[in-house]
């Protein structure tokens, strides 16, 4: 009845986690990307079948995050991009690692875990040069010391994010740098931070330095390779094809 359908391989998913995690070792963490659906693959469906193999997963929004929860995944879950102020209670309350990159989110997310009784696990987003959201590099220390001095918050990580890691390795090295120096600015000031993320897909592959404790796998745990110089890998999209 119907002229067209989509067909999943899973085995190709977990092929692409495998490769990804032959790469990076052990003794770093991959956060499978299941944001805007899973990118059209499904993303219940995708979380089900990567949770064995991983502790964390990466979503767009807070909604994506509780949809996850709903479905009784309990692996870690990190929103990536912006949660609105009124939604920090279902977030912290369904145990989401939220991001952070402002005095007033701050503020509003420790009264609101004060309040609750509980710690809220947070991500600062530090803007190395790709002009999204964050907090300036050159802030970055002064903003954290603040947070830290915030009840009820627990700062889990630091990450930030590359503007083009499969094209523009000079500037690609730039941003690099700039994150490495908060974190070292941080260290100086006695402040560590559990998980430190910047790499993606294409960074994981052109750029080792990038890998640091935890790295974020998107498009190419689906089979695609994000430029021809990442083209580095064997990637499956569908088993026949490869």
């Amino acid at each position: 009845m119907y002229n067209s359908w989509l067909e999943i391989s899973k085995s190709a998913i977990l092929h692409n986690l495998a490769q990804y995690q032959k790469i990076v070792g052990p003794k770093v963490e991959i956060m499978p990307v299941v944001k805007s659906n899973a990118y059209g693959h499904g993303m219940i469906e995708v979380a089900k079948l990567v949770s064995p193999k991983v502790k964390w997963l990466g979503v767009a929004s807070l909604g994506e995050a509780l949809e996850l929860r709903k479905n009784n995944i309990r692996k870690r879950i990190f929103v990536l991009s912006y949660v609105d102020r009124k939604n920090y209670e279902l977030g912290i309350k369904n145990k989401v690692d939220l991001p952070l990159y402002s005095l007033q989110a701050a503020r509003a997310i420790s009264a609101k875990a004060k309040r609750l009784r509980i710690n809220a696990r947070i991500h600062l987003k530090i803007d190395v040069g790709t002009t999204r959201v964050g907090v300036l590099a050159k802030d970055a220390l002064g903003f954290i010391k603040k947070v830290k001095s915030l009840p009820n918050i627990k700062i889990v990580g630091i990450y930030s994010h590359f503007a083009s890691s499969e094209e523009n390795q000079s500037f690609t090295a730039q941003q690099l740098s700039a994150f490495n120096w908060v974190i070292e600015e941080a260290r100086k000031e006695g402040i560590e931070f559990e998980f430190k993320h910047i790499g993606c897909s294409a960074a994981t592959l052109v750029e080792p330095k990038s890998h640091f404790n935890m790295i974020r796998l998107g498009v190419s745990l689906y089979g695609l390779w994000p430029s021809a110089q990442a083209k580095k890998i064997g990637l499956k999209n569908y088993p026949w094809l490869n």
